[in-house]
C-alpha cells in the first residue's frame, strides 16, 4: 500500500515522503477519539535527526495510561483511544489467568 502512495517519490521529495509515512505510523499508534490526525505529533517530526532518539515505548505507555484514566473518570472523553491491542497483548503475556481464560475459550 505504501509503495502505491509513494511510487512517484524522487530524491527531492524523499524526506517529505518519509515524514508523511512516519506521521501515518504515529497516527496509528496514537489515535484520537474523533479519528482525525493528532496534530500534537507534528512538532516531533520537525528535526528529522532526533527521531531515532525518541522513547516511543514510554510515550505509548503514557498515552495509553492517560487515555485509560480519562476514560475511567469520564472527564474529557466517552470512548477509549490508543492502541488498546497492546493492553490486551500485555495482559495475555503477563497475566497467567488471562492467558488461561483465553486459551480455554479458543
Amino acid at each position: 500500500m505504501l509503495k502505491q502512495h509513494f511510487k512517484e517519490v524522487d530524491d527531492n521529495n524523499a524526506e517529505f515522503a518519509a515524514r508523511a509515512w512516519i506521521l501515518c505510523c504515529l497516527d496509528f499508534l496514537f489515535p484520537n477519539t474523533d479519528s482525525t490526525l493528532n496534530h500534537h505529533l507534528l512538532p516531533f517530526l520537525k528535526d528529522f535527526n532526533k527521531v531515532d532518539g525518541y522513547a516511543c515505548d514510554a510515550a505509548l505507555h503514557a498515552y495509553l495510561f492517560s487515555s485509560l484514566t480519562k476514560f475511567k473518570q469520564n472527564v474529557e472523553q466517552s470512548s477509549l483511544c490508543g492502541m488498546t491491542h497492546l493492553i490486551l497483548l500485555f495482559a495475555y503475556e503477563r497475566l497467567p489467568r488471562v492467558r488461561e481464560i483465553y486459551m480455554r475459550g479458543v
